[in-house]
């Protein structure tokens, strides 16, 4: 199953700078439209109640500039809540799915 989130989270050095007020509700819309992006490519391809243990997320920029992996990794922290909530995942702790991450330049094709 591949799913296209036209979303490329902030990174966690942003996020930092933020009130917390503003933080929170960044969260709760990240969280949000994966869940929505997640539910919709689910019906679509008539997945409705399978969970993955293996997840791998890729972010697309559209420029090669040097980025620091895990800054996005953590700044994506509440987007692999919503794959819980969409029920992708069971948990997104280590123990229940292993979960990599990569970042391209260009597209998702």
């Amino acid at each position: 199953m591949k799913i296209t989130i036209p979303i490329v989270p902030k990174s966690l050095n942003e996020i930092n700078r933020w009130h917390w007020s503003r933080r929170y509700k960044y969260g709760k819309k990240l969280e949000h439209d994966v869940w929505a992006y997640c539910m919709k490519a689910k019906q679509e391809q008539g997945i409705i109640w399978k969970k993955f243990s293996r997840v791998e997320i890729t972010f697309y920029f559209d420029d090669d500039r040097r980025r620091d992996k895990d800054n996005f990794i953590a700044g994506f922290k509440k987007g692999q809540d919503g794959l819980v909530l969409a029920k992708l995942i069971e948990d997104d702790s280590w123990q229940d799915v292993r979960i990599a991450h990569e970042i391209k330049e260009g597209s998702p094709s």
